[in-house]
């Protein structure tokens, strides 16, 4: 089909040519735009993802938090435990040195002689009591002088004469190291 203008010729547009530079300059952008566009979703997947991560990576965290706290609570039961079992077996330690001696003083005492009193200090011990007679007191002194948990000597620092229940008796009281 063959095509007239009749229009007069002032009225007619002229004919617009676009250049080939023109062509790949549009072309280019609109390229552009696309990658652009592209990156851009690229990114905003990351992006989203990389918030997915760190939400479980919170809640994650709270998980081993109180994690982390039962554990500090078992581990100060546990030191607690530890140390009250280090204070029973210090008092057992220390129990048994007084329980032996005691044994021992109570088979070195003799039937005449009865204690009163003993008072042990660091390395010091002080027995005070009444014997029917003073033989009765160096027989103890001499029972006391073989004990392994009493250093000789054993000094006796005073005897006197005494009434119990008006039976004449001597109050004496007798002081020995204790053996390390």
């Amino acid at each position: 089909m063959i095509k007239i203008n009749l229009l007069p010729k002032e009225r007619r547009g002229r004919a617009i040519s676009v250049g080939r530079p023109v062509v790949y300059a549009v072309v280019g952008c609109i390229v552009a735009l696309a990658a652009m566009a592209g990156s851009w979703w690229v990114l905003e997947g990351k992006v989203q993802q990389l918030q997915q991560d760190v939400r479980r990576k919170h809640v994650e965290l709270e998980r081993y938090t109180t994690e982390i706290k039962k554990v500090e609570h078992f581990l100060g039961e546990r030191k607690r435990l530890q140390e009250r079992l280090q204070v029973v077996a210090k008092l057992s330690a220390e129990q048994e040195g007084p329980v032996r001696l005691l044994d021992q003083i109570s088979r070195a005492l003799p039937d005449e002689v009865w204690l009163t009193a003993m008072n042990k200090t660091k390395d010091k011990l002080t027995l005070q009591g009444f014997a029917f007679s003073d033989i009765g007191i160096s027989n103890f002194m001499t029972e006391l002088g073989k004990l392994q948990t009493l250093r000789n000597p054993v000094e006796l620092n005073f005897s006197e004469a005494a009434t119990v229940e008006r039976v004449p008796v001597k109050r004496f009281e007798i002081t020995a190291a204790l053996a390390g």
